[in-house]
């Protein structure tokens, strides 16, 4: 004898709980990521609405010859450590600097020229900074024209998000960590 079991065909039903949870957890799941993702853009918003951007400006007009340094920033600029160098001679500051290039007895002296430090100083967005100021004349003129495109600059900067960078005459990258320190090669 041949017992033949059939089992009850079973239909396959979604439970509507079951969708509803279902949909609930995925919409979550959504809703998550989006929100990470929001947070994250905000974060980048953020530290680029604080980004400091320094320029040096060779300034000549009528009057002389200006260096001077702007934050063309949104955020403040702390300014670190300021270098002023040629032919690997670093100078402490500007009178050192013409003695350097120029002959004994020269006449670039504090009576003369305007000068101004950056080192250890803060910067507000659009604050313009002179550096050094000297009215023309023979020896000044020589001393800008002749001797200013020979020397190298490096300043160093940071955000108060912690972010550093260096800007040369020529360029400007970022850098890992803090500014170091440059010991004797500062300049004042």
């Amino acid at each position: 004898m041949s017992n033949k079991f059939s089992l009850p065909k079973r239909k396959f039903r979604i439970k509507t709980d079951t969708v509803i949870a279902s949909s609930a957890v995925f919409i979550s799941l959504c809703a998550l990521v989006i929100s990470i993702s929001e947070n994250r853009l905000m974060r980048q918003q953020q530290k680029v609405a604080v980004y400091p951007h320094l320029d040096i400006d060779f300034n000549y007009n009528q009057e002389g010859f200006s260096l001077l340094v702007e934050n063309k920033g949104q955020g403040l600029a702390f300014v670190d450590n300021m270098e002023v160098w040629a032919d690997d001679k670093y100078f402490q500051n500007w009178i050192e600097t013409a003695d350097y290039f120029l002959p004994k007895g020269h006449q670039i002296n504090y009576s003369i020229c305007k000068f101004g430090v950056i080192n250890n100083e803060i910067l507000s967005p659009d604050e313009q900074v002179l550096l050094f100021h000297v009215p023309w004349n023979e020896e000044t003129r020589v001393f800008v024209e002749e001797y200013i495109p020979k020397l190298n600059f490096n300043i160093c900067y940071s955000s108060i998000m912690g972010e550093s960078w260096h800007i040369t005459k020529d360029s400007k990258r970022p850098i890992e960590g803090k500014c170091k320190s440059v010991g004797l090669k500062q300049f004042y």
